[in-house]
């Protein structure tokens, strides 16, 4: 596959794996303050396969999108932040998978590179709970500091899903050959 061919496909696999960071937010499954969906383990098998900025735009963008169309709590400040948030993980764990030389690419250091990825975007995610929670919300710092603390089992229990179905997505991908296509 020469160069030029080569670059299509990763940004159709770019735009597919945006999709379905888009399609798999739809399955949603509420939990306390938050809900629960698979779209992160989508975002962090991006990153595994695409690199940081792959990762980061597919995640991102798909989640972005999802939140401009249907969801958005605080209108386009609630989308852009989740492309922040989400655009993060997938930018972390593609960086730390990245920074792994391709004979050591272990099982181990799949999940890792995931954990990385999922971490940051808790810290992020929990960060920017609080601070909607007050400053767009109007909530007294003690109710901000509660909503953000409902929301954290949920999306902790996400972020370990994520971190679990991720390296199978991973490694189911790239048995079909697809890693080699997308260097």
């Amino acid at each position: 596959m020469n160069r030029a061919d080569r670059k299509t496909y990763r940004i159709v696999f770019l735009g597919m794996m945006s999709a379905v960071v888009f399609l798999t937010t739809m399955i949603r499954i509420p939990f306390l303050e938050s809900y629960i969906h698979p779209a992160n383990a989508f975002i962090l098998a991006a990153g595994l396969l695409l690199g940081a900025a792959g990762g980061g735009i597919a995640g991102g963008l798909g989640s972005f999108l999802y939140d401009l169309l249907f969801y958005s709590e605080y209108g386009i400040f609630s989308a852009v932040m989740t492309f922040v948030t989400k655009g993060a993980m997938g930018l972390v764990c593609g960086a730390a998978f990245g920074a792994v030389k391709e004979e050591r690419r272990t099982p181990l250091r799949v999940v890792l590179s995931g954990v990385f990825g999922a971490v940051a975007y808790l810290i992020l995610y929990w960060g920017r709970k609080f601070l909607e929670g007050h400053f767009i919300s109007g909530l007294p710092w003690e109710g901000a500091w509660t909503r953000t603390v409902l929301a954290m089992p949920a999306s902790a229990i996400n972020a370990v899903f994520a971190c679990i179905l991720s390296p199978v997505l991973y490694y189911a991908l790239k048995a079909t050959g697809i890693t080699k296509k997308l260097k």
